[in-house]
């Protein structure tokens, strides 16, 4: 980028906001709910994190016409694009030019054979997520978490319910009231997935389909595995010559 005339900050990882853990099948950790909720004050940092960050206050301060160049120059154009069928039947495509995909190229050498592995592999979990939450055994333990749940004064049928009706998210800025609330429910989501047994069972259930899709796209794993491991090293020798 600055070698086509614009600024790209890199934020260091430890600079970077933490990402709130996913509880895809209910929440788990009795801290965690205690302290977030369902994480509403973590992505509400996020946000505010987002909006400082340098790149995008470099972009936004850019005429309409810089902002343009600036975009071709970062992502490229469509002339020569990367395309991939993902598990799930949607087709994505990424330009093949432009310094993000120069980046990649430089280090996971084949840039497009990482991009269709890594994108296959990252889709497996929007495949079996949603045949876990449909599994008889997942239904069976969500029906004595419910039962749990009444008897914390949440009547819910899923987690999914417990969320749209005490998730503070939705709010603009959240009272402290809200977010309480939020806190309150998710210790109940928590205590009664423990004494249940819902994650535990959702966590076996999901070992078998994901097992199935694994070996269903196991060249893809090892594509990307194979182009990760060797661009280890290239990733380190950037990181030194950076310094």
């Amino acid at each position: 980028m600055k070698a086509k005339g614009y600024r790209y900050t890199v934020v260091p990882p430890a600079e970077q906001p933490p990402r709130r853990p996913d509880f895809p099948y209910g929440i788990d950790d009795a801290e965690f709910a205690r302290t977030h909720g369902f994480g509403t004050d973590l992505d509400r940092e996020l946000l505010s994190r987002a909006e400082k960050d340098p790149n995008r206050v470099y972009f936004q301060g850019l005429d309409e016409s810089q902002r343009a160049a600036c975009s071709l120059a970062m992502t490229g154009t469509e002339r020569q694009r990367i395309k991939v069928t993902l598990p799930s039947g949607f087709r994505i495509a990424t330009n093949d030019s432009g310094c993000l995909a120069e980046a990649r190229r430089r280090l996971y050498g084949d840039y497009p054979a990482w991009f269709k592995a890594a994108r296959t592999v990252e889709n497996l979990t929007t495949v079996y997520q949603p045949k876990v939450l449909e599994d008889p055994a997942y239904a069976a333990a969500v029906k004595d978490w419910s039962a749990c749940t009444a008897g914390h004064d949440w009547t819910v049928e899923d987690p999914q319910e417990l969320r749209l009706k005490a998730s503070a998210a939705a709010r603009d800025v959240p009272t402290e009231t809200e977010l309480a609330r939020e806190r309150a429910a998710a210790e109940a989501e928590a205590a009664c997935a423990r004494t249940t047994g819902l994650v535990t069972t959702a966590a076996r259930v999901e070992q078998r389909y994901r097992t199935q899709l694994e070996q269903a796209h196991r060249d893809a794993i090892r594509t990307r595995d194979r182009l990760a491991a060797a661009a280890l090293p290239r990733a380190r020798q950037l990181v030194d010559d950076a310094r």
